[in-house]
């Protein structure tokens, strides 16, 4: 903080009526204490103009007041005339109140909030006397006597009657329990790990650690408790300590006047109370991780008061290891860290990975099995943690330190874990758009595939289906479709049958992949399958059904595009938001996904296609980073040309404006990532080409243009996606009155089709703007002929059955069974195999 002169300061224009007295009550006394504690800070830091209005409105101060505050001689010596008028105000004032909300909504700008919402951290956490003891009597100096009496010992407690269920001889069993687990880690150095716990008192329920062994019946009273959070822990008459545990066992005073930053849910848990069995599971984690995050949140507060003892690692501590421990509920805990986020500024899970990364690069080597393994589990959890955030750079910092410590022993039986975190930086790779490093992690993969191959038994170790999974995508993303799509075959294949997880992640890459091949009826049984088995293994209150949801939701807006894929869009977004009360990348996604399901369906009903477009990019801009925001801005940008079309011409110009802006900075961030010339860059080309031509701009069409022949490039003549925007085109040279150029193209897109047995509704279009076109050049002959072409495609490419909740919400059949059938010809031509094989060993 800037220190400021303090040559010209004048005592406060005090009259004596006003001086602080001592006859005030304890509350009062202790609210001028705080101040009085963080003076300096207040003096050169605060403006008292940004604040002094809030204070009169409020009959804090008035107009006398502000005449004595404005006499002072610097900004700094008016803040401090206030400082010192404050406390003389008199209790029905509420006086702190009204100063603690001004200075959380101060009339001053960004930089000067985040300033004042460090005072009032400061003013919270100021530890002082509780405000209901005794004013302590002076110290007697000791004299020459007092050195000849024996030292003052505090009784022994009682014998107590142990209480019923056994909570009377908790606090000694966890004491017991702390000091054989002393002696049992004394002399172990294979795992380094702290946990915490709280002194239990006599009248309090332990708040912050439950056993094991709690019966049933006291679960209720802790959910009736947790609510309190910290602000009880000053109210008996014994001190509340926790208890720090590793190679040392320490109680540390819990800090006085700790005022948590949480804010605990209540409406959202009495809604799950409410509702179905899913909801009730659901509340049920969530009373336990408000528990691991209270316990979180109070080893973070020793540790920004430095009360946490010299050596101690917050990232190996229990409460932690408690949290990365908890997989299944990790998009729980997010509501959570987005409050200590904006509240407190204070990032909890990048502070982890620091600390973690440095506490890795700071053991000596990777030889001891158990620590190991230990470190190994506690990197993969938080990655998986951290990837629920879109922290993918924080991600390939932890697997990066994770693999300079496997690095340290580089034998045989680090193999394995080696593998395992290439296979993880692979997969944060992909996800970050760093395509030419994520086939360098590949190749690494590769390479311990081969060494793992050559160990005895080593392919029965090995589960490649992750493998296979993730190049899958490289390739997919990359524009390669058809080894994409060989690979997401050979991944389902591979994958192991109890690795549900792996499982979902396969299905839901391999129906992109076949939506990508425009194999559309395998598409949708392997989007109805996804949504089945996800329901099946984790139910409907889980982020994974929620992908599943979305993952149908992309097959539905290519191929469907009708009101159901709305309805389960909304579905998407109903339990995203149940699950992570903020924003979150699926919360963003669900509504990117129902954005573009609406304008799909063509539902333009109250603009609710711009609304979604619109919180799907604001709810991205807040957790992911800037360079993935490109799929949330192209949305928006056809959110807003669809809107264009539907208000008055007064607003069309200035919503086409925003819309080419967003479509412009899609495209460049689309071509960083993927180069000049591929499938996407050329997509991003033509929507914004299409942007400009309703512009009435001539750039649009030199823009379409460009965009289509980057996908001659990319793509065969006969792929649809070359196909698609020749049909745009030609839908533009339509509009603008250039006849022979639109039904060149049309006529080659219409000869060119092939919509593998279903129906296209893009293709659909292009027959009749074809049509159209030739009867207009009275070519009357040739439209007939593709009038009856139209009818023959229409007959050969019916439109797929309706799908409804039943069919989604049905049992699904185990994956094995499911992949027999679905890829029932390569099972035909096994068994013929199987039969040949037998033929020759006969003869």
């Amino acid at each position: 903080m800037r220190v400021t002169k303090r040559t010209n300061m004048k005592p406060p224009v005090l009259s004596p009526r006003q001086l602080p007295t001592m006859d005030k009550s304890p509350i009062q006394n202790q609210n001028a204490m705080r101040l009085r504690v963080n003076r300096v800070a207040l003096i050169q830091e605060l403006k008292y103009e940004h604040i002094i209005k809030y204070l009169i409105q409020n009959d804090v101060l008035d107009e006398e007041d502000k005449k004595k505050i404005e006499k002072g001689s610097t900004a700094g010596d008016k803040t401090r005339i206030m400082i010192d008028i404050l406390p003389t105000k008199p209790k029905e004032t509420e006086w702190y109140k009204h100063f603690r909300q001004a200075l959380k909504t101060p009339e001053a700008g960004l930089q000067y909030k985040k300033k004042y919402n460090i005072l009032v951290e400061f003013l919270d956490n100021t530890i002082i006397a509780s405000a209901n003891s005794p004013i302590k009597a002076p110290e007697k100096k000791p004299n020459s006597g007092d050195k000849m009496k024996l030292p003052h010992f505090n009784p022994l407690p009682s014998i107590q009657t142990p209480m019923c269920n056994g909570q009377a001889t908790r606090s000694g069993n966890v004491q017991s329990r702390s000091m054989s687990e002393a002696s049992g880690n004394q002399n172990s150095r294979s795992r380094v790990s702290f946990n915490i716990g709280i002194t239990p008192s006599e009248e309090e329920p332990l708040m912050f650690s439950m056993p094991n062994d709690m019966p049933a019946g006291d679960e209720k009273g802790m959910r009736e408790s947790v609510g309190s959070g910290f602000d009880k822990s000053s109210q008996g008459d014994s001190p509340r300590k926790t208890l720090v545990k590793g190679f040392y066992h320490r109680w540390l005073p819990t800090p006085e006047n700790f005022k948590s930053l949480i804010e605990i849910p209540e409406e959202h848990f009495k809604q799950l109370e409410k509702g179905s069995n899913g909801d009730k599971h659901q509340l049920e984690n969530e009373y336990q991780v408000l528990k691991k995050v209270q316990n979180l949140e109070i080893v973070f507060a020793l540790e920004r008061r430095n009360q946490l003892p010299e050596g101690f690692s917050i990232c190996m501590c229990s409460a932690v290891e408690d949290i990365l421990n908890d997989t299944k509920n990790f998009h729980l805990y997010v509501k959570y860290f987005n409050h200590f986020k904006s509240r407190a500024y204070m990032d909890i899970l990048k502070e982890i990975s620091t600390e973690f990364c440095q506490f890795v690069q700071q053991l000596p080597s990777a030889e001891e099995e158990e620590t190991r393994n230990h470190i190994s589990e506690m990197a993969f959890n938080l990655v998986d943690l951290l990837t629920e955030y879109g922290y993918y750079n924080t991600c390939e910092s932890v697997i990066t330190s994770l693999i300079e410590f496997l690095a340290s022993n580089p034998n045989i039986e680090t193999w394995m874990v080696t593998y395992h975190a290439y296979m993880h930086l692979m997969s944060i790779r992909n996800r970050n758009f760093e395509f030419t490093m994520a086939e360098h992690a590949l190749n690494v993969v590769q390479r311990y595939v081969t060494q793992i191959e050559l160990m005895s038994f080593g392919q029965d170790l090995l589960d490649q289906g992750e493998e296979f999974l993730e190049t899958s995508v490289l390739l997919r993303e990359q524009g390669s479709v058809n080894p994409a799509f060989n690979w997401a075959n050979k991944a389902m294949q591979e994958v192991e049958e109890d690795n549900e997880e792996t499982i979902m992640n396969t299905l839901f890459n391999a129906t992109q992949a076949y939506c990508a091949k425009w194999n559309t009826k395998k598409a949708e049984e392997l989007a109805i399958h996804t949504v089945q088995q996800a329901k099946s293994m984790y139910g409907t209150n889980h982020p994974l059904y929620v992908k599943a949801l979305l993952t149908y939701c992309h097959f539905s807006n290519e191929f469907r595009q009708d009101n159901f894929g709305v309805e389960v869009a909304q579905e998407a977004l109903s339990i995203s938001e149940k699950l992570y009360q903020g924003s979150s990348v699926f919360t963003a996604h669900c509504h990117r996904v129902l954005a573009t399901a609406l304008m799909a369906a063509g539902d333009y009903h109250n603009h609710k296609f711009h609304e979604h477009a619109f919180q799907a990019l604001r709810v991205a801009m807040d957790v992911l980073p800037a360079s993935h925001l490109a799929i949330f801005k192209q949305t928006l940008a056809r959110g807003l040309q669809c809107k264009a079309e539907l208000v008055e011409q007064a607003e069309r110009h200035g919503l086409l404006l925003e819309a080419e802006s967003l479509a412009r900075q899609a495209q460049n961030l689309i071509s960083s990532h993927y180069g000049d010339i591929s499938i996407k860059s050329a997509q991003a080309y033509i929507l914004q080409g299409t942007v400009k031509t309703k512009m009435g701009d001539e750039e649009g069409e030199v823009l379409m243009k460009q965009g289509l022949q980057m996908l001659q490039i990319c793509t065969s003549p006969q792929s649809n996606y070359q196909l698609i925007m020749k049909g745009t085109l030609g839908t533009f040279y339509k509009q603008k009155d250039c006849p022979l150029e639109a039904i060149n193209l049309l006529t080659q897109v219409v000869n060119s089709v092939d919509s593998n047995g279903v129906y296209l509704k893009w293709a659909h279009t292009c027959y009749d703007n074809l049509i159209e076109l030739l009867k207009a050049s009275d070519r009357h002959t040739e439209a007939e002929e593709y009038q009856a072409k139209l009818i023959d495609w229409m007959a050969e490419n019916p439109k797929l059955a309706n799908i409804s909740w039943e069919v989604l919400n049905e049992s699904p059949k185990p994956f094995k069974d499911f992949l027999e059938k679905f890829n029932l010809f390569k099972a035909k031509l096994g068994k013929v195999k199987a039969s040949l094989k037998k033929l020759i060993k006969k003869k």
